[in-house]
């Protein structure tokens, strides 16, 4: 690859990163109850915060040793970004779905309908960009799938993020009705 081409590329991802920051901010500042940035959670929170971090982090170990000890087998098939990304997003999810379940995944000062809107666009915008990635065929390129990828994995995760959420509320609202009916 060229030069000019590497160059691009790191100027390109410096930008998505710096895009990503104010994002965060504003995503932060957003969702807050009360204005502040700062997410603030009770002892039993952090708890199940905290285990939840934990099975991520074994999930990401174990992906990344099978990884390892598949050899080249995935790397016949994906670009090098998309399977490290992959086990990224594995974690991702496990913390998410655990955090979501145990019912330690929203802060106390935290609006949970502001976070699922927010989950919503940027799921839709990435899934978007995904399919016109598949759309113009830059997904697959000499046989392999690409960092191009990345945009739809991003985007089905959040997407499954947000059928955790929707399917604990349910859960949550049924159990609310049993309780009042008794």
């Amino acid at each position: 690859m060229s030069m000019e081409y590497n160059m691009g590329y790191v100027v390109g991802a410096g930008v998505g990163i710096l895009f990503g920051i104010i994002f965060i901010a504003f995503f932060m500042k957003f969702t807050k109850k009360d204005g502040s940035m700062k997410c603030r959670f009770d002892e039993r929170q952090n708890i199940i915060r905290g285990k939840g971090y934990k099975y991520a982090f074994f999930t990401l170990l174990i992906y990344n040793a099978l990884d390892i000890l598949s050899g080249s087998i995935l790397a016949m098939y994906f670009e090098r970004e998309v399977i490290t990304f992959f086990g990224i997003i594995l974690a991702v999810v496990v913390y998410a779905a655990y955090a979501i379940w145990n019912e330690g995944y929203f802060s106390l000062n935290e609006n949970p309908k502001r976070v699922m809107i927010l989950f919503g666009v940027v799921s839709v915008i990435n899934l978007a960009s995904g399919i016109t990635s598949i759309a113009e065929g830059s997904i697959i390129e000499a046989g392999k799938v690409t960092f191009r990828a990345m945009n739809l994995l991003c985007g089905l995760m959040m997407l499954f993020i947000l059928g955790v959420l929707a399917v604990k509320n349910i859960s949550r609202n049924r159990a609310q009705e049993r309780q009042d009916e008794e």
